[in-house]
């Protein structure tokens, strides 16, 4: 398991039973989740680390939104109204902003930290001859050594400020300190995991927050966490409240309860 960073205040949890006592403390309704796949990534918002072999430009950044604002209305039903809006849709379709995404649900939050294994089996190394790992080799507590698993985390952020939508007459790229949000202009997606956003004035500084903590997952410890959350209901259907989602869910299904190989 990889060393937490002592500078946040770290519990790790190695099921979602234990994982659910502990969030139990956090139901006021002044904490957001974000759940995030490796424990080694900062809070940092996508605009800052999408080009590795180039400096953040906001000229860049605000050049891209306004191309999206442009280009995406002929995709949509309904139009957001302000940049706001915008914002938080262009965030939710993946486009690089300054916004990080967070959840009122701590279960939404573990389902997205654990999404690494939502796909196919995760597979043995060249060592292994490129063998699928077997179901039983993956739910163990010592599984085959070249087995690829890494610690996810889910971040834990207490709202001192009042939690509200954004003001529609202040300008998103003039905000000059971190604040949260919810999005006005909800998407079904956004409802299903009951989305939120923080907004970050200089993107380029990661997240560190005075009431933050978080809770690790370790990495042999990911497939349980899928297999429970998908049981209780947190999958990529319902998080993805659409077709691709129906079907990736299925999917995961088929390789990960079905293909059951022997050793």
């Amino acid at each position: 398991m990889d060393i937490p960073d002592t500078t946040i205040e770290t519990t790790v949890v190695h099921s979602v039973a234990q994982y659910m006592n502990l969030v139990l403390s956090y139901v006021d309704g002044t904490w957001l989740f974000r759940g995030v796949s490796r424990t080694s990534w900062e809070l940092l918002p996508s605009i800052a680390r999408q080009r590795y072999y180039v400096d953040y430009s906001e000229f860049d950044e605000i050049e891209t939104f306004n191309l999206f604002k442009a280009r995406a209305r002929r995709c949509l039903s309904a139009t957001p109204q302000n940049d706001w809006e915008w914002l938080a849709l262009a965030q939710h379709h993946q486009l690089p902003t300054r916004l990080l995404d967070w959840s009122e649900s701590p279960l939404v939050a573990a389902f997205f930290a654990t999404l690494g294994w939502n796909g196919g089996l995760p597979r043995l190394s060249e060592s292994g001859q490129g063998t699928p790992g077997t179901l039983d080799q993956l739910l163990t507590r010592n599984p085959a050594p070249n087995l690829s698993m890494e610690d996810s985390v889910v971040y834990v952020a207490h709202l001192d400020d009042a939690f509200d939508i954004a003001d529609e007459d202040t300008n998103p790229f003039e905000v000059t300190k971190v604040e949260f949000f919810q999005p006005t202009h909800v998407t079904p997606r956004l409802h299903s995991q009951l989305g939120a956003f923080s907004i970050h004035p200089d993107p380029t500084i990661p997240y560190t927050g005075p009431n933050l903590s978080r809770i690790v997952i370790p990495g042999e410890e990911r497939l349980n966490f899928q297999i429970t959350l998908d049981t209780l209901g947190f999958s990529r259907s319902t998080m993805f409240p659409d077709i691709d989602g129906l079907a990736q869910q299925l999917a995961w299904r088929y390789w990960v309860m079905d293909k059951r190989e022997d050793a």
